[in-house]
């Protein structure tokens, strides 16, 4: 009997049997991640393809899918854990439709890379460990459009019923991840998610610069996320053919939990039992990474300049993104009503939305006028789902972005360079 996994991280896990964690897998890694500032993702997946390689004793067949590696490789050494390199789709490759693909085993609909699928039956165990950054409803992709929740529980449904699978296990780690589930998530297809945090909470990046325990010195980004680090050392320092994913679940629920949303205890495999881990937000990471790079810049003003010019636009698109999704809101609501309307969040066990195609098009919308989202922007999904769920009109949502982002010049920020998100 074999077994298969893909990487993604997730929320509390439904009542199922227990799985073992490692049990003859065949190991499908896609690492999604393209985000300069988020190099932690390769070091993060390298650590995972040690962590099988050395905890199991079956053959292991991976499917690597990281961009980062692919598009940043002087922001990563590839020796870090002395294996080889072996990516499957990289790029231009790494996109949700490859994703949806690769999972149901349809090599017909693959575009690039290495064609390789899970091509599971009935009696095999699938692992899915995703990480990326994220928001309300949707996860991160390098290559738009991004992840949206309900795609990508379609998928599911359907590798369930094609009886692809007898177990699944989903791990997600990205800010918002439990909102991917909550609400559409099937509770008769035997599948098992955990992530990073629930449908409301940030996810958090950890061994970052300027931060306690901090990366070595020739590393100027987050190495890696929280839950992702827990659950990895949790691995190394068990019997994966013993431990459950419940009892993972337990463990690195403990070790993620955020008492004060600055320290957590999350000690790294130093013996550093009850030191406090510092942390840094993933959607802050971007700027973190920049700065570094800025500081680091010896006596080369106009790369320093460069880099000062690409913080400052960053921070002025972030600030447009806020501003805008606010101004929509009041125009939408009024000055009364508005911020209270967008930042709304539904009762435990509801979806984020009630009409999916409809948020698909009110962020399609925004973008055409306002910019694209950008990993930043992700963190507004809760706002266009709210105004969907107000039953506001398409006339009336375009009016309002017309009035709120008229007169701003998005540049190279336009959907039309790299794609909408949805």
């Amino acid at each position: 009997m074999a077994s298969e996994s893909v990487s993604l991280s997730a929320t509390q896990p439904r009542p199922t049997p227990p799985v073992r964690i490692c049990r003859n897998p065949d190991a499908l890694l896609p690492t999604f991640n393209n985000q300069p500032a988020s190099a932690h993702s390769p070091s993060i997946h390298r650590h995972f393809f040690k962590t099988l390689l050395f905890t199991s004793r079956a053959p292991l067949n991976f499917l690597f899918c990281p961009s980062s590696i692919s598009q940043q490789p002087q922001h990563l050494s590839s020796d870090m854990f002395d294996i080889p390199p072996l990516w499957d789709y990289t790029g231009d490759f790494v996109t949700a439709e490859n994703l949806y693909a690769v999972i149901l085993g349809d090599k017909s609909k693959v575009r690039g890379g290495s064609g390789k699928v899970i091509n599971s039956k009935a009696d095999d165990r699938i692992f899915i460990y995703y990480s990326d950054h994220g928001g309300p409803g949707v996860l991160g992709m390098p290559n738009m459009p991004y992840v949206y929740a309900m795609d990508f529980i379609d998928v599911l449904k359907k590798k369930h019923a094609s009886r692809g699978y007898k177990e699944m296990v989903i791990y997600v780690e990205a800010c918002e991840s439990g909102s991917i589930f909550e609400g559409i998530m099937p509770k008769d297809i035997n599948v098992y998610v955990t992530t990073a945090s629930n449908a409301q909470e940030n996810s958090w990046g950890t061994y970052c610069p300027g931060v306690d325990p901090a990366p070595p010195p020739e590393y100027i980004t987050c190495l890696g996320d929280l839950y992702s680090v827990a659950w990895l050392e949790d691995s190394e320092t068990h019997n994966l053919k013993r431990e459950t994913v419940q009892q993972q679940y337990m463990l690195v629920k403990e070790r993620t939990s955020n008492y004060n949303y600055n320290l957590v205890n999350l000690p790294p495999n130093n013996g550093r039992l009850e030191a406090k881990m510092e942390v840094v937000n993933q959607r802050d990471e971007e700027i973190l990474f920049m700065w570094q790079m800025y500081q680091r810049l010896h006596h080369q003003p106009e790369k320093k300049r460069d880099i000062l010019v690409k913080i400052s636009e960053t921070v002025k698109h972030r600030n447009h993104l806020d501003g805008s999704v606010e101004l929509i809101g009041v125009l939408l609501f009024g000055p009364t009503k508005g911020s209270s309307v967008l930042r709304s969040v539904r009762a435990s066990g509801l979806p984020l939305v009630d009409d999916w195609e409809c948020l698909k098009s009110r962020v399609r919308m925004f973008e055409a006028h306002c910019g694209s989202l950008t990993q930043y922007g992700m963190k507004h999904m809760r706002a266009f789902a709210n105004i969907c769920n107000s039953g506001i009109s398409e006339d009336s949502m375009e009016e309002a972005c017309m009035a709120a982002c008229g007169g701003y010049d998005v540049g190279l920020l336009h959907p039309s360079n790299k794609g909408y998100s949805a």
